[in-house]
């Protein structure tokens, strides 16, 4: 069963390729190009997010056909947060992504989903800095474990 299993992926691998369709491998190299282009800022998946003022002009003419093109704004500061199908959106450097969690009388309340996302923190530094919004249901490396 197992042998049959591996021989039916292998054969879906084979065909993958030889239709011009993309390997799991090969597409990870388009990414690598991309992200040695000048003005990628970074990847976002398939996503190109270039450098914040360049627009899309440092993008080919397929991705931005695509809709997989997107200038970068900048990065997000400590306690400022946004949704995850924000475009381009990272925190900027020393800073996590912690999800969107209250503490309140004692329990850990999330958002509802179409609310969900994420804050930028520096969470793991030993302090539990609540002005940016670690508690400990988000943050319990700084904040100890929720109650």
């Amino acid at each position: 069963m197992i042998a049959r299993m591996l021989s039916l992926a292998l054969c879906i691998t084979s065909v993958v390729v030889a239709c011009g369709g993309r390997s799991a491998d090969s597409a990870n190299d388009d990414t690598a190009d991309a992200a040695l282009r000048p003005g990628v800022a970074f990847m976002q998946g398939s996503l190109v997010c270039c450098e914040q003022g360049l627009g899309q002009s440092c993008c080919t003419a397929d991705e931005k056909e695509l809709g997989e093109c997107v200038e970068f704004r900048g990065c997000t500061p400590a306690g400022v947060g946004f949704v995850g199908k924000t475009l381009c959106a990272k925190c900027c450097d020393g800073l996590s992504r912690i999800p969107i969690v209250e503490l309140v009388d004692g329990k850990c309340v999330y958002p509802p989903v179409y609310e969900a996302g994420t804050l930028c923190n520096a969470c793991g530094n030993g302090i539990c800095d609540t002005s940016t919004g670690e508690n400990p249901c988000n943050c319990p490396a700084d904040c100890g474990p929720p109650p």
